[in-house]
């Protein structure tokens, strides 16, 4: 056989298998979609426990990537006080002086710790910064006499709410200083329904981005006479990506009328929260996912009416709680497109009758929140992602045969 025949049988070879590749692809990726879902997230979980014993409840928040999780817990004097759980060992964290109950609501790569605590017996609350074994008054805003942490990055900026003489307000707590990031902007007139009104009341920050980007939600006043009186309405909102305290909502262009939270934020500035997407002022919420671009995307519900995402990591992973057809509440994740009840993916015995919600996932995977055990107690939980599966050879060595 002369070298061009030669050359030109091998080509038709190649060609071939390359086309029963594609043709291979299609089938298990299209006409099998249930072999693609095999390849979503798996885990393993961890019921964390209470510090008062198996009869108290507890609430996992927030968690980082070398797995120490952090949450709040009844004691066995009744109180509840956040807890940080590593290596198997959950640690009451205390409270501030004077105080009896505390909350952690956030941890960074660093170990540090953030939360809010009761002060007196009046009930004012506090933000703190537990790190070092040592939990401090993180203060409050001028004017205002409560405040509370929601969330700290790995540079150690920490973001929550506190009160002033004029409502309460956004802050962001960074080099010892806790400084009011203020209300959005009013909307132009020219925006809103003739007639209508739109004054902002208070904001909340929820989350910050290890950028030091912010996000949160902002409530107002609106009226629209004559059917709409001083009715509450909330806008998510973003800081600084936008320059400045940016607030958006699905629909826009109808005004008032769809309601937005953002809870969660990541590196490539993908927020999470919930909103309306219909049914204006009514609702019920949807959780949502807003891309870098600004675009926001209805994430639907495990088949019920509502859903509410409250964590996102570095790959897009989002989980919160959904709604399913029965009625019930459920934990989900949500990964490749599709959001799954995480209950459904846990493998091997679990010490819960139910997965309720989940709160915070990390880089790594891992996610936590709280379930109800088989004895009836609301307890935090730790799910573990599996091991993925090991990549079948069978596809190379079909090509490489010949």
């Amino acid at each position: 056989m002369d070298s061009l025949r030669l050359c030109s049988v091998i080509r038709s070879r190649m060609y071939g298998k390359l086309l029963f590749l594609v043709l291979l692809a299609c089938v298990y990726g299209v006409f099998l979609p249930g072999m693609a879902q095999s390849a979503f997230p798996t885990y393993t979980i961890i019921d964390l426990g209470a510090l008062g014993g198996e009869d108290s409840e507890s609430q996992a928040a927030a968690l980082n990537d070398l797995g120490v999780v952090v949450g709040w817990s009844g004691t066995a004097t009744g109180d509840i006080h956040a807890f940080r759980y590593e290596n198997g060992m959950m640690t009451d964290l205390g409270v501030l002086s004077g105080g009896t109950n505390s909350y952690a609501t956030g941890i960074n790569h660093t170990g540090q710790i953030v939360g809010k605590s009761y002060t007196t017996s009046s009930g004012l609350l506090h933000a703190f910064l537990y790190q070092n074994e040592v939990m401090t008054d993180l203060g409050v805003l001028p004017g205002g006499d409560f405040s509370y942490a929601t969330g700290i990055n790995n540079a150690g900026e920490i973001v929550g709410k506190a009160n002033t003489v004029s409502g309460s307000r956004a802050f962001l707590y960074s080099n010892g200083n806790m400084t009011n990031i203020g209300l959005p902007p009013d909307p132009l007139p020219s925006t809103l329904p003739p007639g209508a009104t739109w004054v902002w009341m208070t904001s909340e920050a929820a989350a910050i981005s290890p950028l030091g980007h912010i996000v949160g939600s902002a409530i107002f006043l609106y009226n629209q006479p004559p059917t709409i009186a001083n009715f509450q309405c909330s806008k998510a909102f973003t800081y600084p990506i936008e320059g400045t305290l940016y607030a958006f909502s699905p629909h826009p262009q109808d005004g008032a009328a769809y309601d937005a939270f953002a809870t969660a934020i990541n590196a490539t500035d993908q927020i999470v929260g919930y909103a309306f997407f219909t049914n204006p002022f009514l609702g019920p919420a949807h959780a949502f996912l807003r891309q870098s671009d600004g675009e926001l995307y209805d994430l639907g519900t495990l088949g019920g009416d509502r859903s509410f995402a409250y964590g996102i990591n570095a790959s897009g992973q989002i989980v919160g709680k959904a709604r399913k057809a029965s009625g019930v509440d459920a934990a989900f994740v949500y990964a490749q497109g599709v959001m799954m009840e995480l209950a459904t993916r846990i493998t091997g015995s679990s010490p819960f009758a139910s997965l309720e919600s989940a709160l915070a996932i990390s880089d790594s995977g891992s996610i936590v929140g709280s379930g109800m055990t088989h004895d009836g107690i609301r307890h935090a939980f730790l799910a573990l992602p599996s091991p993925p599966p090991p990549v079948q050879g069978g596809l190379t060595l079909l090509l490489l045969s010949e």
